[in-house]
């Protein structure tokens, strides 16, 4: 482990083989999934990537998948080994089996364009598991996901409202909304700050503030069903910024600067 923190790369691959050979002897016999992972990490830092396949894959074969993470490591070392075929197998196996996975999505959406496939293919996937399981907002969310990320902003949002009415308790689906909403006023702000018309101007300071307002509610939602703290916090965020916008409009907006404001402070 040591040689890895000093950025002794392929020595770190050899010390962690090492130990995986030693701790597979009959008389050990015990096999430290986290040691495979780290080999296998390792050798892709070196650009062994025949080794660090095999180790990525020794440690999925055990269970140890860190919620997708793996898959996406073992595609990266296809990839950069020149499959690309088997980096997208790899990434399609993941995504099956964890659908909610942002970095498997974005490298998978990334694996169909660098081949020139079509990217909404990514959308069968989920569309036949979404016929397996027709309650699981996941799924729906995970939709949203690939939406948003081929930039079609009105279908995502469609498809995270969807995983709320599946689940109202699904709260991951009214952050999604709500960061949509947002990250829309975003970019209208970052396009505005280029606009010389004034006129042009005005109208979009309107839209991004109308945006803004509509992330209220669905943040709002968020953060009452939330139970994870970390989600709570990071709404409270955004609620606090947003409220800070709005705060001199009337006393409503200005409650909310302050309630949210203070939240934000505690932490």
């Amino acid at each position: 482990m040591s040689a890895y923190q000093l950025g002794k790369f392929k020595e770190a691959t050899d010390n962690f083989e090492a130990s995986l050979l030693c701790s597979a002897h009959p008389l050990v016999g015990q096999v430290d999934t986290v040691i495979m992972y780290y080999a296998g990490l390792t050798a892709n830092m070196s650009k062994d990537y025949d080794r660090a396949i095999k180790y990525f894959q020794m440690a999925i074969d055990k269970g140890y998948e860190l919620k997708g993470d793996v898959f996406s490591y073992l595609a990266e070392a296809y990839k950069a080994s020149g499959n690309i075929e088997k980096s997208k197998e790899t990434l399609s196996a993941g995504f099956s089996k964890y659908p909610t996975s942002q970095p498997i999505l974005v490298s998978l959406i990334n694996a169909y364009i660098e081949s020139k496939d079509d990217p909404k293919k990514v959308l069968e996937f989920i569309q036949k598991a979404q016929a397996n399981e027709p309650t699981n907002a996941s799924l729906h969310y995970a939709e949203g996901n690939v939406w948003k990320n081929l930039n079609e902003f009105d279908k995502a949002v469609a498809c995270y409202k969807k995983s709320i009415e599946v689940d109202p308790k699904y709260y991951f689906g009214t952050f999604a909304i709500g960061a949509a909403y947002y990250d829309r006023a975003v970019e209208i702000q970052t396009k505005a700050a280029e606009e010389t018309d004034d006129a042009k101007y005005e109208l979009m300071v309107k839209d991004l503030e109308k945006h803004l307002e509509m992330a209220i509610q669905p943040f709002e939602q968020c953060y009452d069903t939330a139970t994870d703290n970390e989600v709570k916090s990071v709404v409270a965020e955004y609620l606090k910024n947003i409220y800070f916008r709005f705060r001199e409009k009337n006393e409503t907006f200005k409650a909310g600067y302050e309630k949210y404001s203070a939240i934000v402070e505690k932490k």
